[in-house]
């Protein structure tokens, strides 16, 4: 299953579904441009569709306000079994629920049900969602659903699952000595958060800094490994949760890092979902960050922002307490200007340094504009700023 929610550009989606992998569909998220919640039609056959998810549901002061007009229902059903069977309508596979909106908890607590395990089963609303189930999916054939499949990559269904939490206290070497116990429990697949590497330190692993490396906070390459071949060797298959939407921003992710350094002109802006034509000019092709302490005025007037120069990578960043952030190149001339006179006089305005210097300002002023950037110009930008950080330093 596919975590895009319905929202994913086209090209994705249409990927998604060449291999054979569900959209997630989640019941309040789904409305058009007007802000009309979708008829059951609407819905997409390849898809799994849920009523809620753990931070997400509707109260029912909204449903009655917007949805039961609309929905053509039994109106002697309570209303958590009607908008179930409203999504048992949809052409989609598979439908999920939450025990909590069976039971309509309005102050849900994650994970606590009102009831024990033993009684749930028993309970008259849980009775009477599984033969609305079977009545109305009971029936139901997905033909061109099974046409998909047999082309698609055969995957084994789950038939009891096991979250692996991994972070620094939780590594692959704890992971794998529990694996003969799982086993023993019926567990056929484990579940494991985010394995990439994450923010130092991080308990949830889903503030991502590098999608191409494992987290060494949870082990290395050859406890990945043995902890693969432990589960095989048991029977056992591993669920990965990717997170390819997810990242945690800051001074060590590169990606991010870049993008604040050269704009549209980085390689990796289209990584990342950012306006860079807002309503406000001044903001045109910047990222606007929430990081200051004061105004920014008075940030200044109290020489909190500190402008460093790195011999060594040949680059400007400011500096504010614990914060750093890189200088784009087009206002590096800016800099370099600054007291030019100065180094002319002492120098000589025709001797061999100053003249290089000069020629590193005459590029950095002519790098590509980001105005309507064009592959080709992304490139030439790059190529022109690592020949002007290998001359400055």
């Amino acid at each position: 299953m596919g975590e895009d929610l319905g929202f994913m550009p086209e090209k994705v989606q249409e990927k998604l579904r060449d291999w054979g992998i569900l959209s997630t569909r989640i019941f309040y998220l789904q409305k058009d441009e007007t802000g009309t919640f979708l008829p059951p039609s609407a819905y997409p056959e390849q898809a799994v569709v849920c009523l809620s998810n753990s931070a997400m549901f509707v109260s029912e002061q909204q449903i009655k306000d917007h949805l039961l007009d609309r929905m053509f229902l039994d109106s002697t059903t309570d209303l958590s079994l009607s908008l179930e069977q409203y999504l048992a309508m949809t052409p989609s596979w598979i439908q999920t629920f939450q025990f909590e909106d069976v039971l309509e908890q309005e102050h849900r607590q994650p994970g606590k049900l009102p009831m024990d395990l033993e009684d749930l089963m028993t309970d008259s609303r849980v009775e009477a969602l599984y033969a609305m189930f079977r009545k109305i999916r009971g029936s139901q054939k997905t033909v061109r659903g099974a046409e998909i499949m047999e082309t698609a990559p055969v995957a084994e269904i789950p038939k009891g699952t096991y979250r692996f939490q991994f972070n620094r206290h939780f590594t692959f070497r704890h992971a794998t000595a529990l694996i003969p116990y799982l086993k023993k429990l019926g567990i056929s697949h484990c579940y494991a958060s985010p394995l990439l590497k994450a923010h130092p330190g991080s308990l949830h692993g889903y503030d991502i800094i590098d999608h191409n490396r494992l987290n060494p906070d949870i082990g290395s390459q050859g406890d990945f490994e043995h902890f693969i071949h432990t589960l095989k060797s048991h029977g056992l298959s591993l669920i990965v949760d990717i997170v390819p939407n997810h990242m945690g921003v800051g001074s060590d992710n590169h990606w991010w890092m870049d993008v604040l350094e050269n704009g549209p002109m980085s390689e990796y802006t289209y990584y990342f979902d950012i306006d860079w034509s807002p309503l406000k000019d001044e903001l045109y092709a910047k990222v606007l960050l929430p990081v200051l302490g004061e105004q920014y005025g008075i940030i200044l007037r109290n020489e909190e922002i500190q402008l460093r120069f790195d011999a060594k990578a040949g680059k400007l960043s400011l500096h504010y307490y614990e914060h750093f952030w890189p200088v784009s190149p087009t206002s590096y001339s800016k800099v370099l200007k600054h007291r030019l006179d100065v180094l002319n006089a002492r120098l000589g305005e025709n001797s061999s340094p100053v003249l290089e210097y000069q020629s590193i300002i005459r590029e950095l002023e002519h790098l590509p504009s980001y105005m309507n950037a064009a592959l080709e110009d992304v490139t030439l930008y790059q190529q022109e700023k690592t020949r002007c950080a290998e001359a400055s330093g």
